[in-house]
C-alpha cells in the first residue's frame, strides 16, 4: 500500500515561541532486547518555526542493571503540518548532556562519550506524540538503540497483556473489555461471572510476564463464550447467536471502564496483518465447532458491531481467523492479512475480537491464552528510482543536481519510486540554490531513511530576490506575485529568511 503525502518546512514568523510536554511509555530496544518505562518528552517550538525534541534523564536498562546516559536535545527539527497531523524529521549529530537528576549508575555516560548520530521521525496529533528516535551507539558502546515513545495509533495499548484492572470482582486487561464492562438488556445476567484471567503462563520467547486466560462458561444452561474485545460486548439478547448479542465500538460515545479507558481503540493507520500467539483447548471436544477465533476491522470510528445486524460501510478493512485449532494445546503464533476495500476512509478506530469458540453459544468448558498480539505493517522502504523535472538521479545517500534549465526546482517536481508507506519532501533555499530532505519510511515509522539532494541553480518558482532581513516575510501567489495577505483557501509560496514553503491561507 503506499500513501504518498508531499510536505514542506514550515515559514519561521508563522509561529511563537512554546513549549508542550507529553507523557507516555518509553520502548527502547538495545540490539533486540526491549525495556519499558513511563517518561515524558518535551517538543519546543522556536520562534524561527523549528522545534527542539528533549527526551530527560534518559536511562538505559541492561539485563536489570541502570545506566544513566543524559538528556538527548535534537534542535531545528522540521515540524510539517498535513491534515491535522504535525510531522517531525531530523539527522543529525548531536552531544548528549546531563540529566538533571542523580544518574542511577552515578554518572551520565552521555556527556563522555562525545559526538552521537541521532534519527528522529514524530507525529503529532492534538495532544498525542509519537516518537521513533534511532540513536547509534555503535562506535562508543557498541549499540544501536531504537526508541519509540507513545503509541501513534498505530499499536492496540496493553497487547502483550501486563496491565489488568478489576471491573467489579473480575480481572480485565487495561484498554480491552469482556463480558465485566458488558451493557445491554442481558447483562446483569454475565457480568458477574469471569471470562478473563490474569495469568503467569507465557508464549515462548515472550519478554513479558503475563497473558490473559479466556474461558467460556454456562450461564442459565447456555455456553457463553470467553471473549475479550477492545470495543464493549453488549448482552442484548437471550439466544446466544441473535446479534443483539456482540462487541460494537463508537468513538461517539463517552462511557468508560472502570479504569478510565473507553470502549474503542484508536488506530491510524491501515496495518497489513495481525499477529497473535494463542494456546487453546476444548473442555469436550466438538467436532461441529472445533474452533476458536480472532478478527480485526479498521473502521473510520463511527458505531459498528461484529457479528453484523447489517451491511456497514465505515469499514476499511478486515482480518478474520475464525479456525484456532487446539495443536494438542501448545502455543502457537497466529498470523492474519487485513484486506482493504474502502480506503478511502480515514482510520480512526479498530475493532479486535477473540473468542473460545468461533460459534456463538458453542463449545464447552474452553480454555484460550493470549499473549503478544500486534499490527504488522510494511518495512519495506526500498527506493528504486528518484527524479528531478523527470530526471533521474545516481541514488546515494547525498545526491546532487544541477538546474540548467530556466525553470526553478521546487518540491513538486521530486518524484520517488518506493515502496514506502509515506514519502516526506522538504527543501530549504541557500546561496547557490537549495537543499532537498526526501524521508521515507514505514507506516508506522519504525522503519524511516532521509536522502539529501544538493541543488544548485534557481529552487522556487519565484523570480525576485529573496528578502535580506531574517525576519522578514514575504507572500506569493502562484503566479509569482506578491501578495499583502493570504485568502482563505488559496495556494501560496512564502519566503522567510532562508526558507522557501508552500501554504493554504486560512
Amino acid at each position: 500500500m503506499r500513501i504518498l503525502f508531499t510536505l514542506f518546512a514550515l515559514a519561521a514568523s508563522v509561529f511563537m515561541a512554546s513549549a508542550n510536554d507529553y507523557t507516555d511509555v518509553l520502548e527502547v530496544n538495545i540490539n533486540g532486547s526491549i525495556s519499558t518505562q513511563t517518561t515524558t518528552t518535551s517538543l519546543n517550538k522556536q520562534t524561527d518555526g523549528t522545534y527542539s525534541f528533549i527526551l530527560k534523564n534518559f536511562i538505559l536498562t541492561l539485563e536489570g542493571q541502570q545506566m544513566g546516559v543524559g538528556t538527548i536535545d535534537i534542535s531545528n527539527v522540521v515540524g510539517v503540518p498535513n491534515n491535522g497531523m504535525t510531522t517531525f524529521v531530523a539527522n543529525q549529530i548531536i552531544q548528549i548532556k546531563e540529566g538533571d537528576i542523580a544518574s542511577p549508575s552515578g554518572t551520565w555516560t552521555g556527556p563522555l562519550i562525545g559526538d552521537v548520530p541521532v534519527r528522529l521521525m514524530a507525529e503529532l496529533r492534538g495532544d498525542q506524540l509519537y516518537a521513533v528516535i534511532n540513536i547509534d551507539m555503535r562506535k562508543t558502546l557498541g549499540q544501536f538503540i531504537a526508541v519509540t515513545f507513545g503509541n501513534g495509533g498505530y499499536q492496540i495499548p496493553n497487547s502483550g497483556f501486563e496491565a489488568f484492572h478489576e471491573e467489579g470482582t473480575i480481572d480485565e486487561p487495561n484498554h480491552w473489555h469482556s463480558f465485566a464492562s458488558c451493557t445491554g438488556d442481558f447483562a446483569s445476567f454475565v457480568s458477574g461471572t469471569p471470562h478473563t484471567f490474569v495469568s503467569s503462563v507465557i508464549r515462548p520467547g515472550s519478554l513479558g510476564k503475563q497473558s490473559v486466560l479466556l474461558t467460556s462458561a454456562k450461564v442459565f444452561g447456555i455456553t457463553a463464550n470467553g471473549t475479550l474485545t477492545t470495543g464493549r460486548m453488549v448482552a442484548g439478547a437471550i439466544t446466544a447467536t441473535d446479534p443483539g448479542n456482540h462487541a460494537e465500538l463508537d468513538m461517539g460515545k463517552t462511557a468508560k471502564d472502570s479504569n478510565g479507558d473507553p470502549f474503542y481503540s484508536l488506530m491510524n493507520g491501515q496495518p497489513d496483518s495481525l499477529a497473535v500467539w494463542v494456546k487453546f483447548k476444548q473442555g469436550t471436544p466438538s467436532t461441529a465447532y472445533p474452533y476458536a477465533t480472532v478478527s480485526a476491522s479498521v473502521t473510520d470510528g463511527t458505531y459498528y458491531q461484529e457479528p453484523q445486524d447489517k451491511a456497514y460501510n465505515n469499514v476499511l478493512g478486515s482480518a478474520k481467523y475464525p479456525s484456532i485449532v487446539s495443536k494438542d494445546y501448545q502455543w502457537q503464533r497466529i498470523s492474519v492479512p487485513f484486506s482493504y476495500n474502502n480506503t478511502s476512509l480515514q482510520p480512526r478506530a479498530i475493532l479486535v475480537t477473540l473468542s473460545t469458540n468461533a460459534a456463538p453459544g458453542q463449545g464447552s468448558i474452553d480454555s484460550l491464552y493470549v499473549d503478544d498480539l500486534g499490527l504488522i505493517y510494511n518495512q519495506d522502504i526500498s527506493v528504486s528510482e528518484m527524479k528531478i523535472k523527470d530526471q533521474p538521479l545516481v541514488l546515494a545517500d547525498t545526491m546532487t543536481y544541477v538546474n540548467n534549465t530556466s525553470l526553478p526546482v521546487t518540491v513538486d517536481d521530486i518524484s520517488v519510486n518506493t515502496n514506502s508507506a509515506k514519502i516526506v519532501t522538504t527543501m530549504e533555499q541557500t546561496t547557490n540554490g537549495g537543499i532537498a530532505h526526501v524521508t521515507v519510511a514505514s507506516q508506522d515509522l519504525k522503519i524511516f531513511k532521509t536522502y539529501t539532494i544538493n541543488i544548485s541553480g534557481a529552487v522556487t518558482n519565484i523570480g525576485v530576490p529573496l528578502d535580506n532581513a531574517a525576519t522578514a516575510m514575504s507572500i506569493y501567489n502562484l503566479q509569482g506575485q506578491r501578495m499583502d495577505s493570504m485568502h482563505s483557501g488559496q495556494v501560496y509560496i512564502v519566503r522567510q529568511g532562508n526558507r522557501t514553503i508552500k501554504v493554504i491561507g486560512r
